[in-house]
């Protein structure tokens, strides 16, 4: 998808944050490149970062996606651990 519209999937699932999957809190819902090589460069500056915004700035001419992630993870393990938002089970609500 594009960036713009992810922007907005992005906006429309606010209400997720909070909310628990699979024992860890969402926290924080990203835009993320697809291409494998360009989602590598993203998690490499976001992992340092941990602003999406300027994370994803290099790649919002390309297609991307939306995720879910948990920043905690990131501070404390050093995991980056993102999952679409489209995996999500249809009670959380996800508006596209």
């Amino acid at each position: 998808m594009n960036f713009l519209d992810a922007v907005k999937i992005a906006q429309n699932n606010k209400h997720l944050i909070g909310k628990e999957l699979k024992g860890i809190t969402i926290d924080d819902i990203i835009i993320v490149p697809t291409n494998a090589h360009s989602q590598e460069k993203f998690q490499q500056l976001y992992v340092q970062t941990l602003n999406a915004q300027a994370s994803i700035e290099p790649f919002k001419n390309e297609d991307v996606e939306v995720y879910i992630i948990n920043k905690g993870l990131i501070r404390t393990q050093g995991f980056f651990l993102p999952e679409s938002i489209y995996r999500l089970p249809e009670e959380y609500n996800v508006k596209l």
